[in-house]
């Protein structure tokens, strides 16, 4: 923990900046699982109270592990011309030397120093090591860094690897800097060391936009003077090493009060970081989920479109229907008109031959006509049931999303879109235009004839026309007895109009009657199939619209959470810069 124990006012913000840290660390596990950013800040959250952190970064053989030697007087970290460090070592103060690990890529090591007494040192691996993951164990730490001690070599100063580290430190974590510029005995001058400093300072200034702290030093003639043994020589050595700026910025410069507020700093820093770094994740999201719902609600226009659409097929050709019944019904009267007269006393004596010139005059291929309307009805309505089908599918593949995009949002987003493609391509293979033909039609006829109260199974609409309406004129006209009865009495011209008035308007009962039930039957079964093929085609859909309005109602909550912590922050940095630190 730090050194010196907290006010009640320091404990209170430390506990404030730990909340906002768990606060932003939720948010990000929320939206972007995958980033390890979800650790650092579990690491730095783990650590928040513990004494002020200085962390030793620079390539490998740039003298990081001779810094830390020269400073102890003594050799507790391992060099060597090959990367010696692979792992993250954090030295803590001891009563006596110990080392134990923490996890697979960090080692505490214990030394009885009064500095670490005050501050925690930390030696990482090289960060142009050979071995990646040596450079990535560095990345991970940096968080938790209050200060970072870049050490540069005099041979090598400032290498574009260095150049490009120092940016992620800058850009990434905000981290405050010190420069170590080590070996600089292997300058020949004063002015050759010179333009050294120069070329740092003015590539720091130019490509990274900030003016360096500097402090040339050479570690080795610095522990070279702390372990010689004369007196002489050491103080030469001291001298020439310039490290006693490098041990005083250390041990004087940064005071419990410096260090406290820097203490206080860094967890505001890193929220800052990790705010800007999310920001444009969340934006980047919004943008895709802003036309994934423009597309679906193209998409849900089409499929409004097509509904109305099979409405209005299925209008046009209930019309043509009516025409064609309009026609028969003309004829039917005609028929009637003409026929149920005394001049046709023959006909109406026989009740077979009355029948059949009835439907062969009135009914004549009325049955195929109104088969066929039925055909071409049901053609026309599956095929524009495909087209919607079509251009939904055409329209989601449209934008395929891409995985790799957005992390775990864009992995997800993009599963449940080629779940969807999948059903919605399978549906398409498994439809039968001709098998949805037949059903449909037989659904038709079997409503039709259930409506037309007729138990007959399998004959064609008109067949079945004939026989109610047929009979239905036969039981108002008699049987034969009665137009006998009628002619023998000479009763025929003054019953026979009554009849025949009697008859056409019965017919034209039957033909409205069988208007009316096709109009039911064909209506009922086109509505039924297009509110099914709507639910089926809005069904396959469905996942990847729920998809994204459960994403957007996240995204809003996530939006949400960052402005609270935005907010927080702004807070928390006025209380450190009020004194609530101090």
């Amino acid at each position: 923990m730090m050194k010196s124990p907290l006010t009640p006012a320091q404990e209170t913000l430390l506990k404030a900046e730990r909340d906002l840290l768990v606060q932003l660390r939720d948010l990000i596990g929320s939206t972007s699982p995958e980033d390890k950013v979800v650790g650092q800040l579990d690491d730095l959250i783990a650590h928040l109270g513990e004494l002020f952190l200085v962390v030793i970064v620079g390539e490998f053989n740039a003298g990081k592990s001779t810094v830390v030697n020269a400073l102890f007087g003594e050799k507790i970290m391992e060099e060597g011309p090959i990367p010696t460090t692979a792992k993250i070592t954090i030295l803590r103060y001891g009563e006596a030397r110990l080392d134990r690990p923490l996890s697979a890529f960090v080692t505490e090591r214990r030394y009885p120093s009064e500095l670490l007494k005050r501050i925690n040192l930390v030696d990482t691996p090289g960060t142009n090591s050979v071995i990646r993951r040596h450079q990535e164990i560095t990345e991970d730490f940096l968080p938790r860094a209050d200060l970072v001690l870049f050490v540069t070599s005099y041979d090598r100063p400032l290498t574009e690897s260095e150049r490009q580290f120092l940016e992620y430190i800058r850009t990434a974590w905000r981290k405050r800097l010190v420069f170590v510029l080590n070996k600089v005995d292997l300058a020949r001058s004063e002015a050759l060391l010179k333009q050294v400093l120069e070329h740092i300072r003015s590539n720091c200034l130019e490509l990274m936009q900030f003016e360096p702290h500097l402090i040339p030093v050479s570690a080795e003639q610095a522990f070279e003077a702390r372990t010689t043994a004369a007196e002489g020589a050491r103080a030469d050595l001291w001298e020439k090493s310039g490290f006693e700026v490098l041990e005083t910025f250390i041990t004087e410069t940064l005071t419990d009060q410096d260090r406290l507020l820097q203490k206080f700093i860094t967890p505001l820093d890193v929220a800052d970081s990790v705010i800007a770094a999310h920001s444009p994740r969340l934006v980047q999201q919004r943008a895709v989920l802003h036309d994934d719902a423009r597309r679906l609600a193209q998409i849900d226009e089409h499929i409004a479109q097509g509904r109305d659409g099979l409405g209005k097929a299925v209008g046009r050709n209930l019309k043509k229907l009516d025409g064609l019944l309009t026609q028969v019904e003309g004829k039917g009267e005609q028929f009637l008109d003409d026929n149920i007269r005394v001049g046709k006393v023959r006909m109406l004596r026989d009740k077979e031959r009355f029948r059949e010139t009835f439907a062969q005059q009135v009914f004549q291929n009325t049955e195929q006509q109104v088969e066929r309307l039925i055909s071409e009805m049901i053609d026309e309505v599956l095929g524009q049931s495909a087209a919607v089908w079509r251009k939904v599918v055409q329209r989601l593949a449209e934008h395929r999303p891409d995985a790799a995009a957005l992390g775990a949002f864009d992995y997800n987003r993009s599963a449940v879109f080629h779940s969807v493609m999948r059903e919605a391509e399978r549906n398409m293979e498994l439809h039968s235009l001709g098998t949805e033909a037949r059903r449909i039609q037989g659904n038709v006829r079997d409503a039709a004839e259930v409506g037309l109260g007729t138990a007959i199974v399998g004959g064609g609409l008109g067949i079945i026309a004939v026989l109610v309406i047929v009979g239905t004129t036969l039981d108002i006209l008699g049987g034969v007895g009665l137009f006998s009865a009628m002619l023998m009495l000479g009763a025929g011209a003054l019953i026979l109009p009554r009849q025949r008035r009697k008859a056409i308007e019965e017919f034209k009962t039957g033909m409205a009657h069988l208007r009316n039930e096709l109009h039911r039957a064909l209506t009922g079964e086109f509505d039924a199939e297009t509110t099914s093929f709507i639910d089926k085609v809005n069904g396959i859909i469905r996942p990847y619209q729920t998809f994204v309005h459960d994403a957007q109602a996240h995204l809003d909550r996530a939006e949400a959470a960052m402005d609270d912590v935005r907010k927080g922050l702004a807070d928390l940095r006025k209380r450190v810069g009020s004194g609530q630190s101090g």
